[in-house]
């Protein structure tokens, strides 16, 4: 079998729609330049975010949740904040963008 973008990118057997999904998971929206990739750790909190809507977290709450120190948890959570995927509301939980507004 020739080796392809999916061998290089580590996605063979993953689908389509999978794959389609982290892509723009992978891109910062603030509408400045070239999207900016995400590191592999936002990306799979993103995917729990994702998975769980309505999940609220404090930086202590996603690092327990997550298993990675607190300092972590806070990176990650606000790169996803930087990247337009979380909120932070003003109890310092982060959510989805559109769930705190549901609230």
């Amino acid at each position: 079998m020739p080796f392809t973008d999916r061998h290089a990118y580590g996605i063979v057997g993953r689908s389509d729609n999978d794959v389609l999904g982290n892509r723009l998971a992978t891109a910062v929206r603030n509408g400045v330049g070239a999207p900016e990739p995400m590191s592999p750790l936002a990306i799979r909190v993103h995917g729990e975010y994702r998975e769980m809507p309505g999940l609220r977290l404090t930086v202590r709450q996603a690092a327990r949740l997550f298993g990675m120190a607190p300092d972590a948890a806070d990176a990650v959570l606000h790169e996803l904040r930087r990247a337009s995927i979380l909120a932070c509301s003003h109890d310092n939980a982060f959510a989805l963008i559109g769930a705190l507004r549901e609230r």
